[in-house]
């Protein structure tokens, strides 16, 4: 840090302080702490003003979007996503928590030309299921995961009767329709396999089969996080959240702290804006 930092910090604090003492002006406690602040020496005064900037900024930039207006659906959307004690991992009572092994961009858009996106050969321990953030139309067959096992939607079409489905196709269908969300809204949903899969043998966005099928995913799938096992709620609470935040709908999917660390603590390397909202919060 240069000096130019230190004084672009130091000022920030100056505004800080004094918007405080406005505030505290009203209240009737701004005398006493202005006498206990004068009580402190030139270098404490400084330092205590940097530190007030230091921490505006860090708060500032860390800020998750706040909530828009007019989404009415958006806690069903979060519940529908993470779950309960009947959530959509089938795990079972007493099964380890899973570990993320691997978080990654997809960057799949089914507008695009190409076939699924497979991520970069990668060895490690198989994969369980998969935390995504995806945005798209909901049709019948459409594919978000294709491995030995497809994570697909199965959703009646033209007022016809409900398609007979799995447990795992009708935990991700309900996550992914629940809070009657627009085609355009980003959303976090979590796919699980029937057994663990190579990383390399996932696709993404559509099948490993024929085209002429129509299982293309209709719309984007932005990012992933793969586990080992199944986690636990505050995991998928913690990792929904960051999902989410990258694409500006964090407030969708909010997570306390804890929820945060929990994620972080499982594997999930959040980078430094996350990590410093944990620590502020």
């Amino acid at each position: 840090m240069n000096w130019i930092d230190v004084l672009l910090l130091a000022l920030l604090g100056v505004s800080v302080a004094a918007y405080a003492a406005a505030r505290l002006w009203e209240s009737g406690r701004a005398h006493a702490m202005w006498s206990q602040f004068r009580s402190l020496g030139v270098l404490r005064q400084a330092a205590l003003l940097v530190a007030l900037g230091w921490s505006a900024a860090g708060a500032q930039k860390c800020k998750v979007p706040e909530q828009p207006g007019g989404d009415a659906g958006a806690e069903e959307a979060r519940a529908g996503a993470l779950g309960g004690e009947e959530g959509p991992l089938r795990g079972g009572a007493g099964a380890p928590e899973g570990r993320v092994t691997l978080q990654a961009a997809v960057g799949f858009d089914g507008a695009a030309a190409g076939g699924p996106v497979r991520l970069e050969a990668w060895g490690g321990a198989g994969v369980r299921c998969v935390m995504l953030s995806c945005n798209g139309e909901a049709a019948d067959l459409a594919t978000l995961v294709d491995a030995p096992w497809a994570a697909r939607l199965r959703v009646a079409e033209c007022g016809g009767l409900e398609p007979a489905m799995g447990p795992a196709e009708a935990s991700l269908t309900g996550q992914y329709t629940s809070g009657g969300l627009g085609a355009e809204a980003w959303r976090v949903v979590l796919a699980e396999f029937d057994g663990p899969v190579s990383p390399r043998a996932l696709r993404f966005g559509d099948t490993a089969g024929r085209a002429a099928w129509g299982r293309r995913w209709r719309g984007r799938i932005a990012e992933a996080v793969l586990f080992d096992g199944m986690p636990g709620g505050d995991v998928r609470a913690g990792v929904a959240n960051w999902l989410a935040s990258r694409q500006g709908a964090g407030w969708r999917y909010p997570a306390t702290a804890a929820q945060r660390r929990a994620a972080a603590a499982a594997g999930l390397n959040p980078g430094a804006d996350w990590a410093t909202l944990i620590i502020l919060r």
